[in-house]
This record gives C-alpha cells, sequence and structure tokens, in this order.
C-alpha cells in the first residue's frame, strides 16, 4: 500500500512539474505572439 502511494505521488509530481513546464511554454509564447 506504501509503495502504491509514493509511486502514484511520485507520478503525479513529475506530471504537475510537466505541466507546469506547458504552461510556462505556452504563456512565453502567447506574450511573443501578440503585440501590445
Amino acid at each position: 500500500m506504501l509503495h502504491w502511494y509514493t509511486s502514484l505521488k511520485s507520478f503525479l509530481q513529475k506530471t504537475v512539474i510537466l505541466d507546469a513546464n506547458k504552461s510556462a511554454i505556452l504563456l512565453i509564447y502567447l506574450t511573443i505572439s501578440v503585440p501590445g
């Protein structure tokens, strides 16, 4: 049970980090693309 929880927690942390990177890239892209 504990091992399963640790694996899930680590998976969620990786997913959150990846989503944060995508969001940052998207935000930078929009900032560069949209004038003003």
